[in-house]
Parts: C-alpha cells; sequence; structure tokens
C-alpha cells in the first residue's frame, strides 16, 4: 500500500469503520466534480462547477464541526 493509499482509507474509516482495501477503488462523491476552468462561457457553467465543490466542502465543514462536538462531549464524561 502507498501513503496516499493507507491516507484515504483512514478517510474511509472515518465514516466507515468496517472499509477494506476493496471500498478504496468505489466512485466517491468526490471522483464525480468536475475541473474548476480558468474562463467560463457563462453563468450557468460556473455554477454547475462551483455548486458541487461549494457543498462538499459544506458536507466537510458539517462534519469536522460533528465531530469536535462528540469529542468535547466524550471529553467532559
Amino acid at each position: 500500500m502507498t501513503p496516499s493509499q493507507i491516507a484515504k482509507l483512514e478517510d474511509l474509516w472515518k465514516d466507515n469503520p468496517q472499509a477494506t482495501i476493496d471500498d478504496l477503488n468505489k466512485p466517491g462523491p468526490e471522483d464525480d466534480v468536475p475541473h474548476v476552468l480558468q474562463r467560463y462561457e457563462d453563468a450557468y457553467q460556473y455554477q454547475n462547477i462551483f455548486g458541487p465543490l461549494v457543498k462538499i466542502e459544506s458536507d466537510w465543514d458539517q462534519k469536522v464541526k460533528e465531530s469536535q462536538v462528540r469529542q468535547c462531549t466524550y471529553g467532559t464524561l
């Protein structure tokens, strides 16, 4: 296993503790995101590219905040 595969597997374990090496090849939500362009034809194209990126960032931020709340809750017990 490469270091990047190990890191990806550790990220999978955060959501699914039962994840295995076989799960590394399954497509994730980040795999379907289009690449950012330097120029856009119109606002519709811009929105279609940045919309999913903003959603992924929002989901990640929410997950981080929830994990911090869980850590604080467990730390006070």
